[in-house]
């Protein structure tokens, strides 16, 4: 009777580890899966925005109008503001953009304030 004891618990140790082993597997590899291309994301975006401001902003020689051009960036409100200040001739702002930063886009958009 003894030995049928633990032949039953035997295999129902080596069930357990079954049953971990095949619960464990998937979500390992979601994880392989799903994370990597989020890190490489969060890690692309890091390099993008280190790289430097990604926008460029040029006045017109008669000084009526300025042109935004690159992706909407951290800091491109401020750097709009201090060239409106300094050209007050402008009638006309130009904006070529693949999309960006919306908060951004909304202090652009909203102008500066007084």
């Amino acid at each position: 009777m003894s030995r049928h004891r633990n032949l039953i618990a035997d295999n129902v140790r080596t069930l357990i580890r079954a049953l971990i082993l095949l619960t464990l597997l998937p979500a390992a590899l979601c994880g392989v899966f799903f994370g990597i291309p989020y890190c490489g994301l969060v890690i692309s975006e890091a390099v993008s925005r280190s790289a430097g401001a990604g926008w460029s902003i040029t006045t017109s020689d008669t000084g009526h109008e300025i042109r935004i051009s690159g992706e909407i960036r951290p800091g491109l409100g401020d750097a709009l503001r201090e060239v409106l200040e300094a050209s007050p001739k402008v009638e006309r702002l130009e904006l070529e953009s693949p999309g960006g930063s919306a908060s951004e886009g909304l202090a652009v958009a909203n102008g500066p304030t007084p």
